[in-house]
This record gives structure tokens, C-alpha cells and sequence, in this order.
């Protein structure tokens, strides 16, 4: 039986699944933003309150979340976890300030991933 709740990034709904997660190749922050120069993407979401069935979720249930993200119109994406489930913003560093896609996931404490969302930038810092 699939593990479900919601997520609201950026006043967007996701659902998690027991479907897995893409985090096996992802950076830590750490490793990331020391390899970033030019900028900063500002991401702001909310934490998930609730399972698909309407259950509560506990705040120590959620494990953290995993952004990816890629330049416009490349294919490839990178991946970023964040290991701390009370997050709610994070700040991206970026090499260049191109247009980019960025998606959310959460996973929960058990290691199930909802599916991934757009996350919109609050604010873009040179």
C-alpha cells in the first residue's frame, strides 16, 4: 500500500507516492554551492499537513526535499537534496542567471517521494 500526502510548494499541490525517488545522484548543498558563482534563486514552499486520505501528517514525518533543476532548454537536470524536513526556503546558487526550470519533491522519513513540482523563484539575487 502506497504512502501519500501533500505537498504545497509555491501554493501548488503535489501528491507523495511510494513511488521512489531520483535522489541517488543528487548533490548536498554543500557540494553545490561550491561550484556556483554568479547568483542566488530564492525558493520559498510549504511543508505538506496532511496524507491523500486526509490524516495529519506529523512534521517529524518528513525527511526533506529534493530540488532539480535545469537551464532552459537543456534535458539534463541536477539534482539537490535538502536533508531537513522543517525547511520551507532555500537559497540556489547559480554559475549563470539563464532561465531555468526548477521542481520540488518531498520524501518522507521512510524514503517515499512525492512527485516532482515547478517551483517559481520568489526573488533572483546578482
Amino acid at each position: 500500500m502506497g504512502f501519500s500526502r501533500y505537498l504545497l510548494p509555491a501554493g501548488l499541490l503535489i501528491i507523495m507516492t511510494g513511488c521512489g525517488g531520483e535522489g541517488s545522484n543528487a548533490l548536498s548543498p554543500q557540494e553545490f554551492s561550491d561550484s556556483a558563482g554568479a547568483g542566488v534563486l530564492m525558493l520559498e514552499w510549504r511543508m505538506p499537513d496532511h496524507r491523500e486520505n486526509g490524516v495529519y501528517l506529523e512534521d517529524s514525518e518528513i525527511g526533506g526535499y529534493e530540488l532539480r533543476f535545469r537551464a532552459a532548454g537543456e534535458r539534463q537536470y541536477q539534482r539537490l537534496v535538502i536533508e531537513d524536513g522543517l525547511a520551507t526556503s532555500y537559497s540556489l546558487p547559480m554559475q549563470d542567471l539563464t532561465d531555468y526550470v526548477v521542481e520540488i519533491a518531498a520524501f518522507d522519513s521512510d524514503g517515499l517521494f512525492s512527485r516532482y513540482v515547478p517551483l517559481t523563484p520568489v526573488e533572483v539575487v546578482q
